[in-house]
């Protein structure tokens, strides 16, 4: 929270902005705007979770959640393995980043 001494200096310097707007022209537009409390991370982490939360419940329950109760069947784990350990990366990923920001930069040149 800004302290009572900057709060008084910001409004007493809008409000000095704005009279000298009005004396070079009296019918000039002023904004006054309001200071504003400091915002903490989870204020802006909650904002910015709220439009994602409805999408997230439904694709949770409607894809994770059934194919989490047929992972638990051993038969399906016993299928499914040998795909996941196909497409699960032997290098790091960091190892990747260097060729695909060539590959990236040489496209995006042609």
């Amino acid at each position: 929270m800004p302290s009572a001494k900057k709060e008084e200096n910001f409004y007493a310097r809008q409000h000095a902005r704005n009279e000298a707007k009005l004396a070079q022209n009296p019918d000039a537009d002023v904004k006054s705007a309001s200071l504003h409390r400091q915002v903490n991370l989870s204020d802006q982490i909650v904002t910015s979770l709220k439009p994602c939360s409805p999408d997230s419940c439904k694709a949770t329950s409607v894809v994770a959640i059934p194919l989490g109760v047929m992972w638990v069947e051993s038969n399906t784990h016993t299928a499914m393995n040998p795909l996941i350990q196909l497409f699960k990366p032997k290098a790091s990923p960091l190892a990747w980043l260097p060729l695909v920001t060539l590959v990236v930069s040489a496209i995006v040149r042609v």
